[in-house]
Parts: C-alpha cells; structure tokens; sequence
C-alpha cells in the first residue's frame, strides 16, 4: 500500500475523529493538490476555506445535521453559517449558489471569516494519532495560528 494511502488510513482508521473536519480537510487537499505548482505544492486556507463551505453548506442550511449532543462542539464552519440563519441572512433551505448570488459581499466575508478561524487546529491535528504524530505526513505547514500554509509532500 502506498505509505501516504496508509497514512490516511491510520487516520481515518486509529484517529481521534468526533467531528467531519478531518475528512473535509482530506476532501479539500485531494480536490486542490491536482491544480498546485509541482515544484512548489502550497494550498492556503483561502484556498481551502470555500470548499469547507461548500461541503458544510447543506448540513447546516438543508439538513440541519449536528457534530454531536452539544451544537457548541460543532465546527466553526457550521456555526459562522449558522449565526447567519440566525440574523435573517440565509433562507430557509436555500443552495449556497444562491446565497452567493443575493448576498455576494456576506457570503465573501463568510470565505474569509472561515479561513481566518476554522483551521488552525484541524491542520495541526491532522497527523496525530493516539496522542502522536504519525508518518509519513501527507503535508506540512508553516507559519504560525493565522497564517498557516500547508506545502504537500
């Protein structure tokens, strides 16, 4: 098996995973690692945060799915789109195409409030594994909470 595939397997498999963001992370890097600079593999969280929002839209607008018990427990994504319902902003059941469309300037804050906060722990954890760090990591990242780059490996 190839040594990054039994790295996403010991994650998904042994890892702590009590909510989606893992595998959203997962997702979003094998969406954007095929469009990244070979020589120069780097994804932002810019990059990654609309897809985040694309992939928690419906479980939040449509379904109404929860993480767990406690909704405070939920990833920050689901909680900014929430906190949107909750002022009126987003429609009852409406595709986030559409929401774009009506609100351009909301839903552009929302991409970069989702960058900004949503992923510092989940790109830091992302190769813990019972507490340690497991290899080979699938990516690495630099800089520091806020400003974090993830350069694939």
């Amino acid at each position: 098996m190839d040594q990054y595939i039994a790295t996403l397997y010991e994650i998904v498999t042994r890892g702590l995973n009590t909510n989606s963001y893992k595998f959203a992370l997962w997702r979003a890097l094998a969406s954007l690692a095929p469009s990244t600079d070979e020589k120069n593999p780097s994804i932002s969280k810019h990059d990654v945060a609309p897809l985040f929002l694309r992939y928690y839209w419906p479980l939040e607008v449509k379904y109404h799915i929860r993480q767990g018990i406690d909704p405070e427990k939920d990833p920050i994504v689901m909680k900014l789109i929430r906190q949107l319902g909750e002022a009126g902003k987003i429609d009852q059941g409406e595709t986030l195409r559409d929401f774009e469309k009506r609100m351009p300037g909301d839903h552009k804050a929302l991409v970069a409030e989702i960058a900004r906060e949503a992923f510092d722990d989940v790109i830091a954890r992302f190769h813990i594994v019972h507490g340690a760090p497991i290899a080979p990591e699938i990516f690495t990242f630099t800089g520091k909470p806020g400003k974090t780059a993830i350069q694939l490996n």
